[in-house]
């Protein structure tokens, strides 16, 4: 059976903080990317929320279709 545990909302959800796990969960979870995919996006264009997400999407598309 699949892990059914909830994903704790981050208390700023306009910055992603990679040094929390439960936030990593989170922000991979919400993008649907790897912790290596977050990882690389919030050091190539900050920690963000909203340049993180185009930064995937612009990934995403490579230019392919968009997941956020």
């Amino acid at each position: 059976m699949a892990d059914e545990t909830p994903v704790p909302i981050p208390h700023d959800r306009t910055r992603i903080d990679v040094t929390r796990s439960a936030e990593m969960r989170y922000w991979t979870h919400k993008f649907a990317v790897s912790d290596d995919e977050l990882l690389a996006a919030v050091a190539a264009v900050g920690d963000e929320a909203g340049k993180v997400c185009a930064f995937l999407q612009e990934e995403d598309r490579g230019d392919h279709a968009t997941r956020h």
